[in-house]
């Protein structure tokens, strides 16, 4: 696994209420201990029997996540941070709709 860029943002939502995500203006440092969680959670989650798979709704208005990762691809590694803050706010907006999700 390549890991090429890193950020961090945060999603805090309470049961009924609105979420909140905390964005980091910049990507991490890739130090060896950042690299390392990234394969670590990698690997936990390549361990987990019972993961889910999404896939892609075609209507992209209502579902905007394929085209934001599109963006992000087209564009390299400079957008990464600014198409990373996007899904945060699909996430966010996506967590708004379930009245008992919790973020963290």
């Amino acid at each position: 696994m390549n890991i090429e860029a890193v950020v961090i943002h945060k999603l805090s939502k309470d049961k009924h209420g609105k979420s909140t995500v905390s964005e980091r203006s910049s990507a991490l440092q890739l130090t060896d201990p950042v690299k390392q969680l990234v394969t670590d959670i990698h690997d936990l989650y390549a361990e987990k029997a019972t993961k889910g798979y999404g896939r892609f709704e075609p209507d992209e208005t209502s579902y905007p996540s394929a085209a934001i990762l599109r963006g992000m691809v087209d564009a390299g590694k400079k957008a990464f941070v600014d198409g990373s803050r996007q899904l945060m706010n699909v996430l966010a907006s996506r967590a708004n709709q379930a009245a008992l999700a919790t973020g963290g």
